[in-house]
């Protein structure tokens, strides 16, 4: 990882609610919970955990011990603040954990931003055991919104071909800074992707929509209720299957 991008998400995701909003968290504690409810569920990590405001949260809904783990020492020292064990770590290596020594993995927001995909879904297969879940969201590169850009011929959002700007993309009310996307995937890809490493998918959910644009929101999330592979976000709930790893 660059300077520039660990500048990136210092800055940018040190803070919960400039990444995920309320409506987000609701869903994302609302799937933790229903999973908790079914399942024993004794450590969760939280990967990318940020100020550690969701693993809390997520701590909640389980009942059982939440760690984190982030690249950002900002975000580490606010975690650790909201007594939450933490851990500085990049997550393009591999992980300081024993093998089958988690019962859920939360990924929120962060596989748009790791440029060794292959070996951060190794890793999350290897710590977790078996029968254990994985909850991810991420963008959808296949969202009625990023085809119509790309029909539009503009960049599509989750993609960024810059560190330093997003070049080819609709400014947002003016913003042209990147937030370190290197990867976006569709619906299908993320599906594939999983059952390669051995998950099976429980659900697939479209993640509601806040912008400052209402309209956008309504038609967004009406769209992502019927079909989500439409959605401008998805969120993901897969288990580790039992036997042959990758």
């Amino acid at each position: 990882m660059t300077h520039r991008q660990k500048d990136v998400y210092s800055s940018d995701f040190s803070d919960t609610f400039g990444v995920i909003h309320i409506p987000k968290l609701i869903l994302i504690t609302k799937t933790v919970t229903e999973i908790s409810g079914k399942n024993k569920v004794e450590i969760t990590l939280d990967i990318a955990s940020g100020d550690g405001f969701v693993a809390r949260e997520v701590e909640a809904c389980t009942r059982g011990e939440v760690v984190g783990c982030d690249i950002s020492v900002a975000c580490v020292h606010k975690a650790r603040k909201r007594n939450l064990q933490t851990i500085l770590m990049d997550l393009n290596q591999k992980m300081p954990f024993r093998s089958e020594s988690f019962d859920m993995v939360t990924a929120l927001d962060i596989y748009e931003h790791i440029g060794e995909l292959d070996l951060l879904q190794q890793e999350i297969r290897r710590i977790l055991k078996p029968g254990g879940f994985l909850i991810l969201t991420t963008p959808n590169l296949g969202s009625l919104m990023e085809r119509l850009f790309l029909l539009l011929g503009f960049q599509p959002l989750g993609i960024e071909v810059s560190q330093y700007g997003k070049f080819g993309a609709i400014a947002h009310r003016g913003k042209n800074r990147p937030v370190g996307h290197v990867r976006t995937l569709t619906l299908r890809a993320l599906k594939e992707f999983l059952n390669y490493y051995n998950f099976d998918l429980i659900q697939v959910k479209a993640c509601p929509l806040n912008t400052p644009y209402r309209l956008l929101n309504v038609i967004d999330n009406s769209i992502g209720r019927l079909f989500p592979s439409l959605s401008n976000e998805l969120l993901i709930v897969c288990r580790k299957k039992c036997g042959r790893q990758v």
